[in-house]
């Protein structure tokens, strides 16, 4: 695969070109660059399947990069320092990220999800899903990446209504489809924390946007287009804590 490096940090490129030479034999490096015009010139010029992008480079930062090229059949590995904010929108849209100083294990992890994601070749689905999630405006339209074999889909947190765990796999239930992913539920949980998902049961997290209502006798909740999911008596508690809250 064909990678290019863009660092303002000289160190770095050095660094990650030797690491990449050592881990990675699959990786070919055809460019590097410290800033944002040659970053674009790399991209546009050499049509790489890889880029690794470090968030704040000469002239700017790496999405002013990614708004500005023509090409975008190519998966990016950003390389940032700790940054909860762009690691959840990382996240959100499936993308790697490497985080400074950059370990050599994770570095394998990075490629080989970059080299899964662009098998499926929608690089440019992430790349518009990860630059929608970091407008600054763009939280009553949040996406996430969500992939199932080969398939790759873009959905509205707001559309999802429920996770369902299902042994190692888990299903979503969203207002369009359902759709089974081999994340596990913990791993959704930590992803949405804070953004209005609750953790209802063992094998349910739920979009409190979409709670009809609470059925006490029967400890189920109610919600939209039908459904209807169990509470477990050890959830019980803080769930009835967070729909005071909600409903106040």
């Amino acid at each position: 695969m064909r990678a290019i490096i863009i660092d303002d940090e000289i160190n770095i490129i050095n660094g990650l070109s030797i690491m990449l030479d050592t881990h990675c034999q699959e990786i070919s490096i055809v460019g590097t660059g410290e800033s944002v015009n040659k970053a674009i010139e790399l991209i546009d010029g050499h049509k790489p399947d890889i880029v690794f992008l470090d968030i704040k480079i000469k002239g700017g930062t790496g999405l002013d990069v990614l708004n500005s090229v023509g090409y975008e059949d190519f998966q990016v590995i950003f390389i940032t320092a700790y940054n909860e904010y762009a690691i959840r929108a990382f996240d959100f849209s499936a993308i790697a990220y490497l985080l400074k100083p950059v370990d050599s294990d994770e570095l394998i992890k990075a490629v080989k999800k970059a080299a899964y994601y662009h098998s499926l070749k929608r690089d440019s689905l992430q790349l518009q899903v990860l630059k929608d999630n970091l407008n600054p405006s763009a939280s009553a339209s949040r996406k996430m990446i969500i992939s199932n074999k080969d398939i790759v889909h873009s959905v509205l947190l707001s559309n999802i209504l429920y996770f369902e765990a299902d042994g190692s796999y888990c299903r979503i239930i969203t207002t369009e489809k359902n759709i089974y992913t081999s994340k596990n539920l913990k791993r959704y949980e930590e992803l949405l924390n804070g953004l209005g998902f609750v953790r209802a049961h063992h094998s349910y997290l739920f979009n409190i946007a979409h709670l009809k209502s609470y059925d006490r006798l029967a400890n189920e909740l109610h919600l939209t287009a039908g459904h209807v999911i169990p509470v477990s008596l050890r959830k019980k508690e803080k769930l009835l804590s967070i729909l005071k809250t909600h409903l106040a």
